[in-house]
């Protein structure tokens, strides 16, 4: 017969990942990575899709494309260890800052959007839709930035206590 006896270390990190009030945001985070690295490399047909690069090169230039996806392992990265206040503080202001580069985009050249369409598909998606990506940070990475690990703790703390 096997042993069955569960190792408490085991029960311990499942019982505290169930109570991690960022539990949510962190699973987020690497979909929110995965979604930076295989879009890029989707939307910009591997770094050879000039219109994407060119209607907005300041931001989606080849090096651009680059740190959107470095961001993207620093959200995974992020994801898979408790969660740090001050990182997703700056997640938020990196993404309030691609969110309103994007308003100011579609504000001056949603007119010409069924012409980068026509140029190229992916190009016409990745620009009509990668601000809307960018609300997942003031739902998730805003509150868990607001939290402290410390505070994390306490509240795992107290509710350990109260279920024994």
């Amino acid at each position: 017969m096997k042993n069955t006896i569960e190792n408490p270390t085991d029960s311990a990190t499942r019982e505290r990942e169930a109570s991690d009030p960022c539990r949510f945001s962190r699973r987020l985070s690497i979909a929110a990575g995965l979604v930076n690295i295989v879009g890029v490399l989707v939307f910009s047909n591997g770094f050879t899709n000039e219109t994407l690069k060119g209607l907005f090169p300041q931001a989606f230039s080849s090096f651009g494309l680059i740190c959107i996806m470095l961001w993207g392992l620093a959200y995974i990265a992020a994801g898979v260890r408790p969660p740090n206040r001050y990182l997703y503080a700056v997640f938020a202001l990196e993404k309030a800052l691609y969110g309103m580069s994007w308003i100011w985009w579609m504000a001056t050249y949603e007119a010409n959007l069924a012409t980068v369409f026509q140029k190229s598909i992916t190009a016409g998606l990745f620009y009509a839709s990668y601000g809307l990506t960018l609300l997942r940070s003031f739902t998730t990475d805003v509150p868990c930035g607001m939290l402290h690990p410390a505070d994390i703790r306490r509240n795992i703390s107290r509710e350990n206590m109260a279920a024994s």
